[in-house]
Formats: C-alpha cells, structure tokens, sequence
C-alpha cells in the first residue's frame, strides 16, 4: 500500500546547503550522518529505539521533511513521492544519498529479510526454539484440553465422511451448535470450535487426514472419500 507523504519542493541554493550544513559528509561509500534535529522519540504511546529516529529537516515557510529523502530527492531530482526512502545502510540518519534507493514498503521488507534482520522460516524463535512457545495445555490461558481437541477433530472428520460438511471455510452454525449440544462436556465457545477445526489452533494436534485434504482439497479428492 502507497504511503502518503508530504510533495517534496523544489529547494533554492541556500536551502541546499542549509541541508549539508548538516550532514557530516565523509567517504563515498561510508555513512552521513544527520548532525540536525530528529524526528520524535515517542509515536502515539510508544517510544522509538535510537534506530527508529530519523533526520528531520526543517525549512521556513516550507515545512518539515524526512533527511533522508531530501537526500535521495537532491540526488535524482525526482520526488520519491509515494514510495519509501529505503536505507540499503541500515542507519536511519544516513544521509548519503548512494546508502538511499527508493522501493515500495514490500521492497523495503524483502530488503530486511534478505540481511536476516527478520527471523523467518526455520530461524523464526517459535520454530527455533520450540520450548519458548506455550502450546496446547502448557498455556495458562487455554480453556481446551489435547483430549478435547482430538475429539472435536475426528467429530469433523466423521461429518465430512458422512456429507454433512464440505467446507472448513464457512462451518454451518447449526452444525457448531449441534456439537456443542450432543457434547456437553466440551466448555468451548462456538467461534473457539470453529477456530480448532479450521486448523488456525492447536495445530501441534495430528488432524485426521480427511480435514487436512478440505484445507487444501487436492486433485485425488475421491481417495479422501
């Protein structure tokens, strides 16, 4: 999605080297630093790290402006406009305008996950370190038990063995309530029901074959009927 920012002017000389007057230029392919005023240290109720702050350059009459992407302006002469100012640096207050491309917010993102600044994949903590994630019963919060669970799994594969269910996508309601209804001993909520038999809890549970085939229903369909 587009971000809305304010349209970059064009600046005079003076503006121009009001601007590097605050930039401690060094070498081609080392990091400017932004010498100037910052963006804030605190977002609505949350406070910025030091790596969050930004350049802030300010001109009378005309406004403030992100550092950054005067730089990255001053350079191409063009207005990023709706697209980001994107540090292949890292360094938020970098103003060297080689450190700076302009990218979309995906742009951005893929750029961060390439440096494995992200986890993701097989290094992302809950895959990582498996022991640090409450599962199951093992949660403080949790309401259901792995019995519970199982047995609400095989309920919905019998349902669909059975034609009374094609879809996890949209569950009848009528169907949920019956089996709260017949199994009294289960003390879940309907959505949290739901909730189980779409796959999107618990999904440590072993799901009987037939359920995971109508998550995604493969070509063979009839070997699951």
């Amino acid at each position: 999605m587009p971000i809305k920012t304010k349209p970059l002017p064009q600046f005079s000389e003076a503006d121009k080297a009001a601007f590097w007057k605050r930039v401690d230029k060094r070498g081609d392919n080392e990091c400017w630093p932004w010498k100037g005023s910052k963006t804030g240290n605190v977002i609505g109720k949350k406070m910025r790290m030091p790596s969050e702050r930004y350049g802030r350059f300010s001109r009378k009459g005309l406004g403030n402006f992100r550092a950054h992407r005067v730089a990255l302006f001053l350079k191409t002469g063009k207005d990023p406009g709706d697209l980001l100012a994107c540090h292949s640096c890292d360094n938020t207050l970098c103003c060297n305008w080689n450190h700076v491309f302009a990218g979309t917010a995906q742009d951005n993102s893929d750029d961060c996950v390439a440096k494995k600044r992200i986890a993701t994949g097989d290094n992302a903590t809950p895959r990582k370190y498996p022991e640090s994630r409450k599962r199951g019963e093992a949660n403080p919060a949790s309401k259901a038990t792995a019995e519970i669970v199982q047995r609400i799994l095989k309920i919905g594969a019998d349902a669909v063995l059975a034609g009374k269910l094609r879809s996890l996508k949209r569950l009848p309601v009528g169907f949920l309530k019956h089996l709260k209804c017949c199994n009294p001993d289960i003390d879940l909520s309907i959505p949290n029901i739901a909730w189980i038999l779409k796959g999107n809890g618990w999904r440590h549970i072993s799901r009987p074959p037939i359920l995971k085939a109508l998550m995604q229903p493969p070509k063979n369909w009839e070997l699951y009927t």
